[in-house]
């Protein structure tokens, strides 16, 4: 009589080992958003490392298994020459990188005068501005 009850106990426990796994092995293959208090971070990251820009927009991110992707829009002053926003992304980039590891991140500069945002870049709409 106890025979077959373990042996339902022992396949149950099996099958739900078994749905762990399938299920984190899915996730890790799917992409993903960054979870919004990773979102947060983030964004905060850029408003405090962003000093010459003008503002970001347009940010997106996804996780794929380890790897963290990352693009957004940076608005900086028509004159600026491309030195000093190259420096600006190398310092954005350098910030991320220090704070998500293994994160590829996409700058699109954008001189002022042509600038436009196709997504809001914070949950409350608007632009990410620096920290000034």
């Amino acid at each position: 009589v106890l025979d077959p009850l373990f042996a339902i106990l022992v396949a149950l426990n099996i099958l739900r080992i078994g749905v762990g796994i399938v299920g984190s092995s899915v996730a890790g293959l799917m992409d993903a958003a960054l979870p919004p208090e990773e979102r947060q971070h983030l964004e905060t990251l850029l408003q405090d490392n962003m000093q010459g820009a003008i503002e970001a927009h347009d940010l997106r991110t996804r996780r794929a298994s380890d790897r963290v992707f990352i693009e957004f829009h940076l608005v900086v002053p028509g004159g600026m020459s491309v030195r000093a926003s190259h420096d600006i992304c190398d310092r954005l980039e350098g910030a991320i990188q220090g704070e998500f590891g293994n994160a590829l991140v996409t700058i699109h500069v954008e001189p002022e005068d042509e600038a436009h945002g196709d997504m809001d870049s914070v949950a409350g709409g608007g632009p990410i501005t620096t920290n000034r």
